[in-house]
């Protein structure tokens, strides 16, 4: 089977920052990112209820195929190593280091104040259907796959149906285990809530398992407050070839001042899922209670 030269995978949920870090590392000029290779990854897979993959689905056949797209896809660009920034890594961690066993996890990480409102966006976004389309199309012609395709396909024409009709999606971003039903009947406040925990907590217990995976944890604030020693940190983790490139490209471009699309909780929605969510947050290294400004750098 063929084998990929150290490649880096950038995880974490929606909206983290994650594909801010994947554009930092491609500044090298080895790496050749690839956006949104969420047909590549789901090759094989016959559980359609969520985004979680085991191990066991990780097969000889799988593996193979899997990595073939991805060596094909490198061989084309004339680079060298191979990343890509899919959120739905975080589900499916002991799976991908089965396909890539050399591979590099970079977990980022973003307060849930600011991170669970531009996902409460995402589940509530409204667009006409020829513009999804064209956008989906636009972002995924490059890792296109006929036997993958119908199931996204299906799920995205069904999200854009509820949310013109009844303004919050079926799904949105990586679904994790019980998610869709929990959404039918939940708030957007709770359900970005529940997903952003449970994407955490599921990639934390698997790389808590598995001491032979070299990761790190990018926090998105960190990295937006100190770029040049963020970016050398994150450079020198991955071995790139050139690390001074990569921390100049991050503080030419890296803007402390940026706010995305969000959609804010109310306090009294705040108040009832910040317990819940407290002990991952502080996992992570965010221990303040839901009014603090998570934009100031900690």
């Amino acid at each position: 089977m063929q084998t990929l030269d150290r490649p880096v995978l950038i995880t974490g949920a929606n909206r983290s920052g994650k594909s801010l870090v994947m554009h930092i590392i491609s500044a090298s000029p080895e790496f050749q990112r690839c956006v949104e290779p969420m047909m590549w990854w789901n090759i094989g897979m016959r559980d359609l209820r969520d985004d979680a993959r085991d191990v066991e689905e990780a097969t000889e056949e799988v593996r193979a195929e899997i990595v073939a797209k991805l060596a094909k896809f490198l061989a084309n660009s004339g680079k060298t190593r191979y990343c890509d920034d899919l959120a739905h890594h975080m589900l499916r961690i002991r799976f991908v280091l089965r396909v890539l066993p050399n591979v590099r996890i970079v977990l980022v990480t973003r307060d849930p104040r600011d991170n669970i409102p531009e996902i409460m966006h995402g589940w509530t976004f409204k667009q006409s259907t020829t513009t999804a389309l064209r956008n989906s199309y636009k972002t995924r012609r490059k890792s296109i796959d006929l036997r993958t395709l119908p199931r996204l396909a299906w799920r995205a024409l069904r999200n854009q149906f509820a949310s013109q009709l009844r303004g919050k999606r079926e799904s949105w971003g990586a679904m994790t285990p019980g998610l869709k039903e929990f959404a039918a009947t939940h708030s957007v406040a709770e359900v970005a809530a529940l997903q952003w925990q449970g994407l955490y907590e599921t990639a934390l217990r698997d790389l808590d398992r598995l001491p032979e995976l070299p990761w790190m944890q990018v926090r998105y604030e960190d990295l937006v407050s100190r770029p040049a020693e963020e970016a050398r940190r994150l450079a020198e983790f991955c071995e790139v070839e050139d690390v001074d490139l990569v921390v100049a490209y991050a503080e030419a471009t890296i803007d402390p001042h940026r706010r995305g699309d969000r959609k804010d909780p109310s306090e009294e929605e705040w108040a009832a899922i910040w317990p819940r969510i407290e002990p991952t947050a502080k996992r992570l290294g965010y221990a303040a209670g839901p009014t603090h400004d998570a934009r100031k750098a900690p």
